[in-house]
This record gives structure tokens, sequence and C-alpha cells, in this order.
């Protein structure tokens, strides 16, 4: 009997003080990213167009946010890399304070936009190309 009185004590001193049994999960804390996504590379043209049926990459983009075990990333329309690693369409995660950078390819057509769409976490942003009007 004394060892139950010693088990309830214990168990009720452990419930005082400054312990979360219950901790916020900090994933639902969005994160921030530290500029808009933009063209990197080939250089726009000086209206700001791309060439058609080209490689295009973004800048690069930390992901900044209190939450230490990271967010989920997923993508359409284009290809992420994290810190400088391969490209890829897998979904994956990222952690505080890594890199994101985008890639898609610019439509076949003139005149035309595409547009990718990345999603961290709760966050959700989109990054979109137009190609160069036609010749005449």
């Amino acid at each position: 009997m004394k060892w139950l009185a010693a088990a309830v004590m214990f168990l009720m001193l452990t419930g005082c003080g400054n312990v979360q049994w219950f901790p916020e999960n900090s994933s639902t804390s969005a994160p921030t990213f530290s500029a808009d996504f933009s063209v990197s590379s080939p250089t726009p043209n000086p209206d700001g167009t791309i060439p058609v049926s080209s490689t295009i990459t973004s800048n690069t983009v930390t992901v900044t946010g209190s939450n230490t075990s990271g967010w989920s990333v997923s993508i359409t329309g284009g290809q992420y890399s994290i810190n400088g690693g391969g490209y890829t369409t897998v979904a994956g995660t990222i952690l505080p304070n890594q890199t994101l950078t985008l890639q898609q390819q610019s439509s076949a057509q003139n005149n035309s936009t595409t547009t990718v769409t990345i999603t961290v976490g709760t966050a959700t942003r989109t990054w979109q190309v137009t190609t160069v009007a036609p010749t005449v």
C-alpha cells in the first residue's frame, strides 16, 4: 500500500511546474520566405520575358521559422532543390534556414505563361514566367 501512495505522490509531483505533457505541435507554424521567387537564369529580356523552351532557374530563397522538425515540400509545374542539392519533383522536407531554388521549363509557345506552385508546410507560393512575344 505504501508503494501505491508513493507512486501517486510521484505522479502528482511530476505534473507540477513547467512541464508540458502535450506540447504544441510546431509543425502547424507557417514558414517564412526571405524573398519572392524570381528568374535567376537565363537573364530575362529587358521586358522581363524569357526565351521559349528554356530551362528557367529561380533565385535562391531561404526558408525560416520555428519548426525544428521542418515542413513538408510539394511542387507542381516544376522542380525544386534544397540547399543546392539535385532538383526533384518528389515531395520532401525542408528545415529552417535551408535554401530553396525552383526550376521550370518555359513554354514552347510565344507570349505564354507557365506557373510553378510550391507548398512548404501551410505556405503556398507561385512563380510564373512568360515567354517572348512572336517576332513579326
